[in-house]
């Protein structure tokens, strides 16, 4: 599996830029995510955002935010494993902030470790199921739509806050 995880990486495709409406395609992934996890509440700011439009890779920026919630759930699962209280929450906000298209995920996960610059390189795992290329993917997407990954602990929910910033005046 590691083997073609890292071909896959390896392979990434180069993105193929047109404009795209960013809350058309995270409406479509939190509506997936929902379906495939009852047991989770995924909840976003999306009928209160404005429509921002984007020169964008669709099929790149929705892998990217995939592997997002996918981290999310992992680390929920393994916090529930040590707290089996915990009501897994996702929450996802669209937004502009100082001419940037700011995408946010926030959970309620096991947070991330101080050092956690090393998340982004390839291999780099906390998750027993992961590959640890999932945020060196995501990583490798927004260095191709010159943009930027931002990652934080959420002192409130005690889980992540990982956020996406892409640049709106290359539009």
């Amino acid at each position: 599996r590691m083997v073609n995880d890292f071909s896959t990486f390896a392979q990434m495709p180069r993105p193929i830029f047109e404009v795209i409406n960013m809350n058309k395609i995270i409406k479509g992934s939190v509506s997936m995510t929902k379906l495939a996890n009852k047991n989770f509440t995924i909840t976003s700011n999306l009928s209160k955002a404005k429509t921002i439009r984007l020169n964008a890779d669709p099929n790149l920026i929705n892998q990217a935010l995939n592997n997002l919630i996918k981290n999310s759930i992992n680390a929920i699962n393994e916090k529930k494993m040590e707290k089996n209280t915990i009501k897994g929450k996702i929450h996802i906000e669209l937004s502009i902030k100082n001419n940037f298209c700011l995408l946010i995920v926030k959970d309620n996960g096991t947070g991330l470790p101080e050092d956690k610059e090393h998340l982004t390189e390839p291999y780099i795992s906390r998750s027993t199921k992961g590959s640890g290329l999932g945020l060196a993917v995501v990583k490798k997407i927004m260095e191709d739509h010159k943009g930027y990954l931002e990652l934080e602990n959420n002192s409130i929910s005690k889980g992540a806050n990982v956020s996406l910033l892409f640049p709106l005046d290359n539009n």
